[in-house]
């Protein structure tokens, strides 16, 4: 269930935290829990609680932000990090019938820049909604690997191809696709279909075939040095 979040207004007054407690919708918070704290534009605070379901749940957590009519991209993105911070599995965002397609593209690429395995999920007039990857069941590892590119464009990139169907030629075939497909720097191809040993392949008709780990590990060196990531 989306709690929304506590907002203070501004206040010149001093306080001490240790004598402070903060009832967020029935949900009791006291000195020494984990909450984020959301600075708006006008100096007022947001604040959103860390702890969303009881420790041991297994379900997926979401949360729906209705923006109004008066807060600019920064006030609503800081609104959505806190959110996103606070642990949620699902941000759902809706916006005001004033909004315009500029506040939406906005977050999107916003979300897609700063959070890690963010997936947006659907994207209308009226609603963004975005997932926040937090299993392997969420996110398997073909999935990853298709998105590290996007995550870390200056990276240096290897993947891995465990065959285990087919001949070498079919190995080296399906590492060089994983390359092309996921723009790749490299790929190791092993398992029972490439036969002993290892093969580097970096691009099509490119596989340096090496028959020890020590040996992959001086060719990933090599690599490595000949094509550092881009800073």
């Amino acid at each position: 269930m989306a709690r929304p979040a506590t907002q203070f207004e501004p206040n010149p007054h001093v306080f001490e935290p240790e004598a402070v407690a903060v009832r967020l919708d029935g949900v009791q918070k006291r000195f020494g829990d984990v909450i984020a704290v959301v600075t708006r534009a006008d100096s007022s605070l947001s604040i959103v609680p860390h702890q969303k379901v009881p420790l041991g749940l297994d379900k997926t957590v979401e949360t729906t932000l209705a923006l109004s009519k008066d807060q600019d991209s920064e006030q609503a993105l800081r609104v959505v990090v806190a959110h996103y911070l606070a642990g949620y599995d699902v941000i759902r965002i809706r916006f005001p019938p004033s909004s315009t397609p500029n506040l939406r593209t906005y977050l999107r690429e916003a979300a897609r820049r700063m959070f890690v395995g963010a997936e947006i999920l659907e994207e209308s007039r009226d609603e963004l909604v975005i997932q926040c990857i937090s299993s392997y069941d969420d996110l398997p590892a073909p999935k990853v690997i298709a998105h590290l590119r996007d995550w870390f464009p200056r990276a240096g990139l290897v993947g891995w191809k465990f065959a285990v169907d087919g001949d070498r030629a079919g190995a080296v075939a399906q590492a060089e696709s994983q390359i092309s497909e996921n723009r790749t720097n490299a790929c190791v191809a092993n398992g029972r279909a490439y036969g002993k040993g290892f093969g580097l392949v970096t691009g099509p008709g490119r596989c340096q075939h090496v028959d020890e780990l020590e040996g992959l590990f001086q060719a990933l060196e090599e690599l490595a040095l000949k094509s550092p990531p881009q800073s």
